[in-house]
């Protein structure tokens, strides 16, 4: 999945507006908690740590190579944006990483959903 994943997102330039723009450094910064620029793996286990996720070590590290797309270790602000990008234009419809970090969910409009009951 991770190289498909790839793919996808390589092919892509961050689309963003400003305020989602903002809003996803913001979701970055969260994690990057020692504002280095990028996530690493320790940075990743200590999020969801505090979230209360247990994720195995397996996990995180695929978590994060399907992400970091210039094979560094790490995931950078610019992957993560292009990672974003890619959910919320659909290109891309599924991440381990933004579904742990609970990232790209929007809450249903009532009104779309059948009156929300």
């Amino acid at each position: 999945m991770g190289l498909h994943l790839k793919d996808k997102i390589n092919s892509l330039t961050p689309q963003l507006s400003e305020a989602d723009r903002e809003s996803f450094l913001k979701q970055f910064q969260r994690i990057d908690c020692d504002r280095k620029g990028y996530i690493s793996l320790n940075d990743l286990r200590r999020h969801m740590k505090s979230q209360g996720q247990e994720i195995s070590e397996a996990m995180l590290t695929d978590m994060l190579k399907e992400v970091d797309l210039n094979k560094n270790g790490r995931i950078d602000e610019s992957e993560f944006l292009q990672l974003m990008s890619s959910m919320k234009e659909g290109s891309v419809s599924h991440s381990r990483l933004a579904s742990a970090i609970n990232m790209h969910r929007k809450p249903i409009d009532t009104v779309r959903s059948g009156g929300g009951l």
